[in-house]
């Protein structure tokens, strides 16, 4: 496996693109876990020190509330289904990657449809949150999916 040819700089930058998603897969795995480690009397607290301030100001405050309330219920059957997520999400992005990374034909299809698949859920976690971390995801992930298509067809057409 050739990682970054100094050549073609579509390549480099689809490499860099894959380690970052990787890199990110690899976050959510370590998050998984640490998310069976989280009690509701922990998060609740700690969302109380981030939110406490706000909640002084404007005791009213939709969003600092919705985070109280969501720590306040968070449960073993929330904290099950983040686990099996972030660790199903995590799995299959660093294998997907490593497809990628080995130029493996078959994985350039899948990669884009579960990628289209993990967007479509960003947009609909963006439109929810206006999270600025969302957009950034989602811009990422425009960029990534075009450079698999990009590289795939470049690979179809055998082309390295």
């Amino acid at each position: 496996m050739k990682l970054i040819y100094k050549k073609d700089k579509f390549r480099t930058l689809f490499d860099i693109t894959a380690l970052l998603k990787g890199a990110y897969g690899i976050i959510e795995i370590i998050g998984s876990f640490l998310v069976l480690l989280v009690t509701r009397s922990a998060l609740t607290r700690f969302v109380f020190f981030i939110v406490g301030g706000e909640l002084t100001e404007d005791p009213k405050d939709f969003i600092a509330n919705s985070l109280v309330i969501l720590a306040q219920n968070f449960s073993v059957g929330m904290k099950t289904f983040l686990f099996a997520f972030l660790l199903t999400s995590g799995l299959a992005k660093i294998m997907l990657v490593y497809g990628l990374l080995k130029e493996k034909l078959w994985v350039y299809p899948l990669s884009i449809v579960l990628f289209m698949l993990l967007f479509a859920y960003e947009i609909v976690k963006y439109y929810f949150s206006s999270s600025a971390w969302y957009l950034l995801l989602i811009l990422f992930d425009i960029v990534f999916i075009s450079l698999i298509a990009y590289r795939y067809s470049k690979l179809e057409n055998g082309k390295k």
